[in-house]
């Protein structure tokens, strides 16, 4: 079986420190080999943000990273409702957390190119809080999503995403 990439993102922060300075400080040394080599430090330093995002955000409740990675104008164009920008963001996870305390989201695949990071994760967690108007029910909820950021200056700009809704394997368990 795969194992999940960074070990479902149990990073040891000196760890993902030492890769994000890594990624931000290779400078190219010749042109044609310079450009590619800018172009694999950026594609490098956009999966971090993504990396930092699931890590600070999810798994440790750190919302001020939204409000670092995320432009003034991000659009999620999968969330119907949610108002654009940093603070829809961090509503959204905060109904997350506020939902699934233990939520824990493991990335299976990150792939970049251009300015657009691709990864699909993989979101396990206990239904202990009310969640989109559900009381909790103390099952086991889980959804795989394919998400694609957009990235604009080190800033998140847009997300689309594809894949069920946690409260579809909790109420599946119930029927």
């Amino acid at each position: 079986m795969k194992k999940p990439i960074e070990d479902n993102l149990h990073l040891n922060v000196n760890v993902l420190d030492a890769y994000l300075y890594y990624a931000l400080h290779s400078y190219p040394m010749a042109s044609h080999e310079g450009d590619q080599h800018m172009r694999e430090s950026t594609w490098e330093t956009n999966k971090v943000l993504l990396l930092q995002l699931f890590e600070q955000a999810i798994h440790r409740g750190n919302l001020a990273i939204v409000d670092e990675i995320f432009s003034n104008d991000f659009l999620d164009h999968s969330t119907p409702g949610q108002p654009a920008g940093p603070q829809g963001v961090k509503d959204y996870f905060i109904s997350i957390r506020t939902g699934f305390p233990d939520m824990r989201v493991a990335i299976d695949d990150i792939i970049a190119e251009g300015d657009r990071v691709v990864v699909r994760t993989t979101w396990h967690g206990t239904h202990q809080g009310t969640y989109e108007g559900v009381p909790p029910t103390g099952r086991q909820a889980a959804r795989t999503l394919i998400q694609i950021f957009r990235i604009r200056d080190g800033r998140i700009v847009e997300e689309w995403n594809e894949g069920g809704g946690l409260l579809d394997s909790v109420q599946k368990d119930s029927r």
